[in-house]
């Protein structure tokens, strides 16, 4: 299990090594990505040597154990073949940053910027890590069919490093394993681990770095030492709330240093440096550029301005809530009530149980049992956002409820413990049926259904696609069944690889000719599709002004470059040039500034607008409502369009409108030979 875990965050850390590396130097891409990562590869077989794979045995005899890991590896082999046959959903934040910066990256062949200027600009300032892994496979499909898969991986980590972290403090297997699973499968891990987003990674990050804190303690090995410093680099570079996170793995790995004042600061150092390194170089690109690490966050402590920025806690705090029931609601919706309970029965029933056997001062359980509740407390008192839609950050404190759910099948032992392990599976399929936690259930009926051709839907077309898929997986598992019989494991592998790849090519073509047709149930979707349709074949230059959503822009294989354009005098300034300009000016006050500070629309003009589009070589302005939110900062017109819509339209010598519904407007900046109106 520490192999497993100790390869999983490696394999990331590489990816995320190798591609923010060719992409500061300006040499993203697909074959720079391929020779890089065939590089890296030699380098490490050269360099490492060969370990035999120990397949570690699981006490299926053990019903309950038997039951979890069954229905763990259904939903990981369903959320599998779910996430290469889907295209990404539109919703949230895939469409806004997830995917749209690493696919403008792979453009423009270089890290950069993104400007979202009609939104919240902070995310052009987040830490993007799991971004970076976006673009790997981004560039490696030509597409976004492997797009969902990024946290699957991440998935099976979390419940690797719980497990792993409940081993380590003396749960036996059996416990381990059902803890793992019970928190793994919750329905919001499981919804998570279908889309482009990083909430799964987060939460595996932060599980990963408890447990390599935790077993450095008593190992004192270098290789966890330097596990965790990547593992901690990782959880900062993936998210902003990284860094409040990582104050619990950070206070466990603080706890135990040992030795003299060298040995003390060598081993710090040492895990700073990979922090860095993993994860902490995003601040540090925001320092050079804005003089801040935390921008556009300004950062002051007991009165005292440490670092300048936009605005201050409390424009960010805009969505927090102190409503508890809104707590209650994230706990329903992520975590489902039924295992929701169970796990915090679990909780309950640990701590009674160690209590009992005085086993709080060994191991440091106590710690351990207490980090879902700080992490909570992180959660709802120091996040910013802590309301219903960003209910995803509860998930490493969910984690950590699923190792007091093993503690306590371990300690409490007798009746009690063989009832806890009995009602983990029970809990997880009661709360599967429950509305809205219904994800599994759902995606594994639709994907089976489609498997066979019946049914209806979307997913129809793909079937071939998702039969070649289903025998893959079956094969595999055959592979792993048999895999003392070295000819029939060989056999099983070898008809694995080949239906993966022969549906993952058909998978591939499903995507494009079908990725539209997977949004054409909402108005700016069916633009989308409509701009497809009008410029396949033609690989264009596309300005997105309105919402937020630019990603639907980019085309089925990724042959357009998407942008946003200034409408003032300034054809390349980002937001912070801009912050800068009103500093001088006296105007950038964070007290007052808000959430979204308009510097950058005060000096709009249509006619620079337009040399801005032309200086850029724009061919295709697409414009959409702005969101409610934007409305209340911005200027648009009574139907929502913002300022560029009644621009384009008072000027038809320079803009022809090529398509219209009640939420988009698509204008050919003129000359554009060869795109039909509709």
């Amino acid at each position: 299990m520490d192999a497993a875990i100790g390869t999983g965050v490696v394999f990331f850390a590489l990816i995320v090594t190798l591609t923010a590396v060719l992409g500061f130097a300006g040499a993203a891409g697909k074959w720079p990505f391929m020779t890089g990562a065939a590089i890296v590869w030699a380098v490490v077989m050269f360099a490492v040597k060969p370990v035999p794979v120990k397949f570690p045995s699981i006490p299926i005899k053990v019903l309950p154990v038997s039951i979890m890991c069954a229905i763990s590896i259904l939903a990981i082999a369903g959320i599998f073949i779910w996430d290469v046959v889907t295209p990404p959903p539109a919703g949230g934040d895939p469409f806004i940053y997830n995917l749209t910066f690493p696919a403008t990256w792979l453009k423009a062949g270089r890290i950069e910027y993104v400007a979202l200027p009609y939104g919240a600009q902070a995310a052009t300032y987040y830490p993007l890590n799991m971004e970076l892994f976006n673009m790997w496979l981004l560039a490696g499909a030509g597409g976004d069919m492997a797009a969902n898969l990024a946290q699957l991986p991440t998935l099976i980590l979390c419940g690797l490093a719980v497990a792993g972290i409940a081993r380590a403090a003396g749960v036996a297997k059996p416990g381990a394993l059902i803890g793992a699973a019970s928190a793994m499968l919750s329905p919001g891990l499981v919804q998570q681990a279908t889309v482009a987003r990083v909430d799964v990674a987060f939460a595996a990050w932060f599980v990963t770095a408890i447990y390599f804190a935790y077993i450095w303690g008593s190992s004192r090995s270098n290789r966890h030492l330097a596990l965790f410093g990547v593992s901690l680099g990782l959880l900062i570079g993936t998210k902003s709330l990284g860094a409040v996170y990582a104050i619990i793995p950070g206070a466990l790995f603080l706890s135990q240093l040992r030795g003299g004042a060298s040995r003390f600061f060598s081993d710090l150092v040492r895990v700073s440096i990979l922090a860095v390194v993993f994860g902490g170089f995003w601040h540090l690109r925001n320092w050079l550029s804005t003089g801040n690490p935390f921008f556009p966050l300004n950062v002051s402590l007991f009165g005292i301005n440490i670092f300048s920025g936009a605005y201050d806690g409390s424009a960010m705090r805009a969505f927090h809530t102190s409503d508890t029931a809104e707590l209650a609601k994230i706990g329903g919706l992520f975590i489902g009530f039924w295992l929701q309970q169970y796990l915090l029965l679990g909780a309950v029933v640990a701590g009674f149980a160690v209590l009992l056997k005085n086993r709080l001062s060994r191991k440091k359980l106590a710690y351990l049992l207490l980090t879902p509740w700080a992490t909570l407390a992180l959660f709802w008192f120091v996040n910013p956002h802590n309301n219903l839609t960003n209910g995803r950050f509860i998930f490493p404190a969910v984690l950590m409820l699923g190792f007091c759910v093993a503690v306590a099948i371990n300690d409490a032992k007798g009746i009690v413990g063989k009832a806890m392990a009995w009602l983990a599976p029970a809990a997880v399929v009661a709360t599967s049926f429950i509305k809205d936690c219904d994800h599994l259930p759902r995606l594994l009926r639709d994907v089976g259904s489609a498997a066979v051709g019946i049914g209806g839907g979307l997913l129809i077309p793909a079937s071939v696609a998702i039969a070649l898929l289903l025998g893959a997986v079956a094969a595999a598992a055959l592979a792993l069944i048999a895999r003392r019989k070295r000819f029939f494991a060989f056999a099983s592998c070898f008809a694995a690889l080949v239906l993966l790849v022969s549906g993952m090519t058909a998978a591939l073509d499903y995507h494009k000719e079908h990725k539209y047709d997977w949004h054409a149930f909402f108005p700016e979707g069916r633009a989308w599709a409509q701009l497809e349709m009008m410029t396949k074949g033609r690989s264009l230059r596309i300005a997105s002004a309105g919402g937020e959503r630019a990603y639907g822009l980019f085309g089925a294989d990724m042959r357009h470059n998407v942008t946003t354009v200034n409408i003032d005098e300034h054809l390349d300034w980002q937001f912070h040039d801009y912050w800068k300009q009103a500093l001088i000016d006296g105007k950038a006050d964070p007290k007052t500034a808000g959430e979204r500070p308009q510097w950058h629309r005060e000096a709009g003009d249509p006619r620079r607008w337009l040399n801005n589009l032309q200086e850029q070589k724009i061919d295709i302005v697409f414009a959409s409502v702005l969101d409610p939110i934007s409305r209340s900062f911005m200027r648009h017109d009574d139907a929502g369009f913002p300022v560029e819509v009644a621009w384009a339209d008072s000027m038809p010598d320079d803009f022809r409108m090529l398509f219209a519904n009640s939420v988009t407007r698509i204008y050919a900046v003129r000359p554009a030979p060869g795109i039909a109106d509709n």
